[in-house]
C-alpha cells in the first residue's frame, strides 16, 4: 500500500465482513500503513449500474486514491467500473455499447477475495446489471494492480455461497472446453484436471463446511478458470452465463444457482433428448447420431441435430426414443472410442433395450464402431460371426 496514495476507498458488501472480523482486520492494517479510509458498503450480489455511479460519485467527491474491494465477484467487478467510470466525464455505459470506445485511465484497485468462483480477480471484465435498461451484462473495467487469495476469508461467507461460487468455476470451465478446437490440446488437458478438482472439493466442502484444504484447492481453480490459461487457442461458447445475465437481470437470482439450474438443461437440449417422462422400470430405444459429412465435425455437441433429419425421422416409428448426439474428433478410431464410450455411459445408466439400439450418420466414428465385433460383443453380448448390427 507504501505505493499508493492516501485516501483508499474501501468497498465491499454485506455485513458479513463484518461480523467475521475480515472488516476490522484490513481497517488496521490500512491504518497502519496511515491511509484514510472512506467506506462504501452494500454492493450487492448482483452489482446494478446505480451502484457503480454512486460509487464513481464518491471517489470523485473524495478524491480517492486508492480502491480496495473486499468480497466476491459481485464487488469486485462493481469497483472494476467505478474506478474506469471514476476517471471520466462520459457514460461508461454508452462509451461501451454506444460508442464503442473503451476506458483507458483508472483508479489503481486491489482486492481482497472472501468468495472464490467468479475468478473475477483474474481480469477487467465485470458483469453490471442496468436495471433501467433489463440488461445484465458485461463490460470492461480496470485490472487489480493486486489480490490477496487467502482461503481463511471464504469463512466469511455462508456455505452455499461458496458452492454456488464453485458451480460457477466449473460452469467458467465447461464453457471454455466446449468450445474450439476439438482436437485434445494442452489447455483442455489442463481444463480436465481443474474440473476433476473442482467436482472432488465441492464433495469435501460438502462434508466438512469448514475444511480449509478444499476451500484452498477451489480458490485456486477459481483463479485458473478466469486467468486466461485455459483459454489460450480456444473459442469459448459462453452460452450457459449469457442465458443466466438476461435470468438475472430479471428476478436477481444467485448467479452460481442459476447456472446450475440452466447448464444442464442446455447441455441436454443441445446434444442429449431424454423423455421427459423416463421411468426406469420400462424399456427404451437409443439412438447415437454422429455429425459427419461437409465438416459438420469440430462444429459442436448437437450439431446433427440441428443438421439431419435422421433421429427425428426414426421417433416416428418410436417415440420412446433416448436420443444423443456426441461431438466428433475426427473420422477415425478416436471419434469411435468416444462414441463407444458415450453408448456404454447409456446403456449402463438407463434401462436400454439392446435391441433397439441405433448408430447412424456419414462418420467414421460410426463405422468402426458397427464393424469392430470385440465392441459389439461387449455392448450387447453379441458373438463373432452374429450379423446384427
Amino acid at each position: 500500500m507504501g505505493k499508493y496514495g492516501k485516501k483508499v476507498l474501501l468497498a465491499y458488501g454485506g455485513g458479513s465482513v463484518k461480523k467475521s472480523g475480515v472488516y476490522d482486520s484490513i481497517i488496521a492494517m490500512l491504518k497502519d500503513a496511515g491511509k484514510e479510509v472512506v467506506d462504501f458498503p452494500g454492493i450487492m450480489p448482483n452489482p446494478t449500474y446505480a451502484k457503480v455511479q454512486e460509487g464513481a460519485a464518491l471517489v470523485k467527491e473524495k478524491q480517492i486514491d486508492f480502491i480496495l474491494a473486499v468480497g466476491g465477484g459481485s464487488v469486485i467487478d462493481c469497483c472494476k467500473i467505478i474506478s474506469a467510470q471514476a476517471r471520466t466525464e462520459k457514460d461508461i455505459w454508452e462509451m461501451e455499447f454506444t460508442d464503442y470506445q473503451y476506458s483507458t485511465e483508472f483508479v489503481p484497485m486491489g482486492a481482497v477475495v472472501t468468495a472464490s468462483g467468479t475468478g473475477a480477480e483474474m481480469n477487467n471484465g465485470a458483469v453490471i446489471t442496468n436495471e433501467e435498461k433489463k440488461l445484465k451484462t458485461g463490460i470492461w473495467g480496470a485490472y487489480a494492480d493486486f489480490v490477496v487469495l487467502d482461503p481463511v476469508y471464504t469463512l466469511s461467507v455462508p456455505i452455499k455461497q461458496v458452492i454456488s461460487g464453485a458451480f460457477d468455476t466449473l460452469s467458467h470451465c465447461m464453457e471454455t472446453y466446449f468450445g474450439s478446437p476439438r482436437m485434445t490440446n494442452v489447455s483442455d488437458e489442463i481444463n480436465e484436471a481443474i474440473m476433476r478438482n473442482v467436482i472432488r472439493n465441492l464433495w469435501l466442502i460438502v462434508e466438512d463446511p469448514k475444511g480449509m484444504e478444499a476451500r484452498r484447492e477451489l480458490m485456486w481453480d477459481s483463479a485458473m478458470a478466469e486467468n486466461g490459461i485455459l483459454k489460450l487457442g480456444e473459442v469459448t461458447d459462453f452460452q450457459t452465463h449469457m442465458i443466466e445475465h438476461q435470468l438475472g437481470a430479471y428476478t436477481n437470482c444467485n448467479h452460481g444457482c442459476g447456472l446450475a439450474v440452466i447448464q444442464p438443461v442446455l447441455y441436454r437440449h443441445i446434444c442429449v433428448r431424454i423423455l421427459d417422462h423416463y421411468d426406469s422400470e420400462k424399456t427404451y430405444g437409443l439412438y447415437v447420431t454422429l455429425p459427419g459429412y461437409e465438416g459438420l465435425y469440430f462444429q459442436g455437441a448437437g450439431i446433427n441435430l440441428r443438421s439431419e433429419d435422421f433421429a427425428f425421422e426414426a421417433q416416428k416409428y418410436d417415440e420412446n426414443m433416448i436420443i444423443v448426439a456426441p461431438q466428433l474428433d475426427d473420422w477415425g478410431e478416436r471419434s469411435a472410442d468416444k462414441t463407444i464410450a458415450v453408448t456404454e455411459y447409456f446403456l449402463s445408466h438407463y434401462n436400454i433395450d439392446k435391441e433397439q439400439v441405433y448408430i447412424n450418420g456419414y462418420s467414421g466414428g460410426g463405422y468402426l464402431f458397427s464393424r469392430d465385433p470385440a465392441v459389439m460383443g461387449r455392448l450387447f453380448g453379441q458373438q463373432e460371426g452374429d450379423d446384427r448390427g
